[in-house]
């Protein structure tokens, strides 16, 4: 399951193991979505190894923000396809932190919608 580029699609508070060979990584995301836009995932690698992980951002969160280690990444910048990478050395206790931005917005129909 884990290699040198995962997908994580799906926000809610769970923890995965996935041992893929030599590579043994655990994941630990909390989130409080789809009531708050926090996500926090930690990242538990039982080696040092460089690996991509793929975060989705939704197209309706703007903006979106992100940290590894407390230390900010320009997630726009970092873009592909509405999927933030994040290629880096891992190591036990890596956090990555989202922040996708919710705001209220008021969705009309179209004049010719009727019920």
């Amino acid at each position: 399951m884990f290699g040198p580029e995962r997908l994580l699609e799906q926000f809610r508070t769970s923890q995965l193991s996935s041992p893929s060979g030599a590579l043994k990584v655990r994941a630990r995301e909390t989130s409080g979505y789809p009531w708050s836009g926090k996500i926090k995932i930690e990242l538990d690698a039982a080696t040092h190894c460089e690996f991509t992980r793929k975060f989705r951002l939704p197209g309706w969160a703007r903006p979106a923000t992100a940290s590894v280690n407390g230390e900010a990444i320009d997630a726009n910048a970092k873009q592909s396809s509405g999927k933030l990478d994040v290629q880096r050395m891992r190591s036990r206790g890596d956090a990555v932190e989202l922040d996708l931005a919710m705001p209220v917005e008021r969705v009309c129909s179209h004049p010719n919608v009727t019920m």
